[in-house]
């Protein structure tokens, strides 16, 4: 990886830092629908390509999309954050579940890309 692309990987996860802070604080002020907003901006913004988009494919394309392994690793720190939103929401525990399976399956297959 060039110089240039480790910088801009450094900026885009310094951002994804700042999105999950500004996530917690939202759900913790129990303003959950901002905090689902805040993700999806973050999510475009920090990995280039839009959470709902990425959450529409299958693992391997969701994780191919990235490119690399620390993107997939932000993506599936996004997919957890998203699951905290909706544990914190009674009627979503089905889904919270269905995001954390996701970000698991999303780091195992991060680690096996080069």
């Amino acid at each position: 990886m060039a110089f240039r692309e480790k910088d801009y990987l450094k900026r885009q996860l310094a951002e994804l830092a700042r999105v999950l802070a500004r996530v917690l604080g939202l759900r913790e002020a129990g303003r959950i629908d901002e905090a689902r907003e805040e993700l999806e901006q973050g999510a475009a913004t920090t990995l280039g390509v839009g959470y709902t988009p990425l959450g529409s494919v299958d693992v391997a394309t969701a994780v191919a999309l990235l490119r690399t392994r620390e993107l997939a690793e932000a993506y599936a720190q996004l997919l957890e954050a998203d699951a905290d939103l909706a544990a914190a929401d009674a009627d979503d525990g089905k889904r919270a579940e269905a995001l954390r399976a996701r970000a698991a399956a999303v780091r195992a297959a991060g680690q096996a890309q080069r």
